[in-house]
């Protein structure tokens, strides 16, 4: 009778605290999984380039950030030795008296404070031959024009016949600009070899075409000459590409300029 007693009263207590916290479990365990949805997320969609190289939110990628910290998990860019030391512009070339035309940046331009760092380059390196790799508006086209006191030539690559726009028509100088108008990729380098001064890559952002360009902007360069890389510290595959060519090439200066996602090479 007793025993009959108990069980009408209910379960004994430590089993009504155990079922208790297997309650509270389940809801804890989804709203974890809930919390790296945008982690999984984010990493399942990078196969279309504009959802990966545009992250979704800026809470997605910190945590992202958060769980690469907690899982020693790493970004495949920074699986290759970085060569490269980190400077202020005025360290690497001085300071340099420029003028910037079109000084507010569009979508895809690169921002003020990096067409001023590429300026300054200009009017420090004295260039006579400039190639630039992804054309776009000619934003930085009519800079690199309008800043190089001694340039004979400047050629601009991009893949469009028509411009979304075209900045550097208009200049005086518009006449020393050659545009080729093709893929990077199919891009023959034997009349420009040793010859540039100047390479300036700003096209295809994937790992493939940046080191591709990147190969053939050395085959180009002449022996003064530099190359400088935009969105080295904003693309994964762009940061990834530029360390490999680094390990390729370890017997060059290579100077991330601060303040900016610009990764320069420099001459010996």
């Amino acid at each position: 009778m007793a025993g009959i007693a108990l069980g009408a009263l209910g379960p004994p207590l430590w089993n009504s605290r155990e079922k208790t916290k297997n309650d509270l479990m389940l809801p804890m365990i989804l709203q974890r999984l809930r919390s790296f949805l945008p982690v999984y997320a984010h990493l399942s969609l990078r196969v279309p380039k504009i959802l990966f190289l545009m992250p979704l939110s800026y809470p997605g990628r910190a945590m992202i950030r958060s769980f690469a910290a907690t899982t020693g998990w790493k970004n495949p860019a920074d699986k290759i030795e970085n060569h490269a030391t980190c400077g202020r512009l005025e360290e690497i070339i001085g300071q340099q008296g420029v003028r910037i035309l079109f000084p507010t940046a569009e979508f895809g331009d690169v921002s003020t404070y990096e067409l001023y760092v590429l300026n300054s380059l200009v009017k420090a390196l004295r260039p006579k031959n400039i190639f630039e790799i992804g054309t776009l508006h000619g934003r930085t086209t009519v800079n690199l024009l309008d800043n190089a006191d001694e340039l004979e030539t400047l050629y601009t690559l991009d893949i469009m016949e028509d411009l979304p726009g075209n900045r550097f028509a208009g200049h005086p100088r518009s006449a020393k600009v050659k545009r080729i108008v093709c893929d990077s990729r199919d891009l023959d380098v034997r009349p420009y070899r040793n010859m540039m001064d100047l390479i300036f890559i700003d096209a295809d952002h994937t790992y493939d075409a940046v080191l591709g360009d990147s190969a053939k902007a050395l085959e180009m360069l002449s022996a003064k000459g530099a190359i400088a890389w935009h969105d080295y510290t904003s693309v994964s595959d762009t940061k990834r590409a530029c360390h490999e060519f680094m390990r390729q090439n370890p017997g060059r200066r290579y100077v991330h300029v601060k303040d900016t996602s610009l990764l320069v090479m420099l001459a010996d």
